[in-house]
């Protein structure tokens, strides 16, 4: 006992993290059922018999993306009662996993709406996977910053909560169809061809700079103050601090892909040649440089 005091734990913290640990792991379970109904395939069959690496991929991305939430549903202070600890947990929590399953739908419709994301992962597409994952894990990034800038607190943490998703989701989708509409411009092939024909360098390019705008968003809560009971002002402030930040991320990756990748064609290695190496350094480069920048404004 006397371990657990220097630890500074006691019997009732440790039956918080229990309970806390115990809806952490339902709660991923239930998501990888539900991800298991959207594609319309048993986990264990695409895992273990078919193999699947985009499956995976996609899983590993879920999984991670409702971890990421938890960690907000989780920050600051336990509440002292135990059934209050629990209700918090499973309410954000189920929240968190309605919004990522939502944010594949958005990302199927209105990103990629010629190609089915799901279909091509159940075809073994790793490019589509990939950037399946990499939509969940930016989706997640956003939502954990919003959970924590809300201090989860009653009517107003569920609704700041709603709020931070869709305002995630009109920033991805906007840069991602700018992203996208700059690829066709620039290409024989559009992007959704070249993530159709397995291009992992542009998927991993694509991941990473939209991860990079969720730490932009990110970045943009540190500087924007919650206001009691509205939610419209401090959104509309958020919306516009995060493309601020957003511009901020560009430049700076563009000046520190010269630096670290100069001399090289960058466009034609990715795009043309599908150089895997170039497109992972490329997503290195601009998370890097967005986890940097959200740490500094937080």
């Amino acid at each position: 006992m006397e371990i657990l005091n220097l630890m500074n734990l006691d019997a009732h913290y440790i039956q918080i993290l229990l309970i806390d640990l115990t809806t952490a792991i339902v709660l991923l379970f239930i998501a990888r059922q539900l991800l298991s109904m959207t594609h319309k395939v048993s986990t264990r069959v695409a895992l273990a018999e078919d193999d699947n690496p985009a499956y995976g991929i996609s899983l590993a991305g879920i999984i991670l993306a409702i971890t990421i939430i938890l960690t907000g549903v989780l920050f600051g202070d336990a509440h002292y009662s135990l059934f209050d600890e629990f209700t918090n947990v499973a309410i954000y929590g189920s929240l968190g996993v309605f919004l990522m399953l939502f944010a594949n739908f958005v990302f199927d419709k209105m990103s990629m709406p010629k190609i089915s994301i799901p279909a091509a992962i159940q075809q073994r597409n790793i490019a589509a996977g990939l950037v399946n994952a990499g939509n969940l894990i930016a989706t997640a990034i956003i939502i954990r910053a919003v959970m924590i800038w809300s201090g989860l607190e009653g009517v107003f943490g569920i609704s700041a909560t709603i709020a931070g998703f869709i305002l995630s989701q009109l920033i991805l989708t906007f840069v991602s169809k700018y992203r996208i509409k700059l690829f066709n411009a620039n290409n024989a092939t559009t992007f959704q061809e070249a993530i159709y024909g397995g291009n992992l360098a542009v998927a991993w390019r694509f991941t990473g700079f939209r991860i990079a705008v969720a730490l932009a968003i990110t970045a943009a809560s540190g500087l924007v103050p919650p206001f009691s009971g509205d939610i419209f002002t401090p959104m509309l402030l958020w919306l516009l601090v995060s493309l601020v930040m957003l511009g901020l991320i560009a430049m700076l990756n563009i000046i520190t892909d010269k630096v670290l990748l100069g001399g090289i064609d960058l466009r034609d290695e990715v795009d043309s040649q599908q150089n895997v190496a170039i497109g992972v350094t490329q997503a290195a480069i601009i998370i890097s440089i967005g986890l940097i920048v959200a740490a500094l404004m937080n």
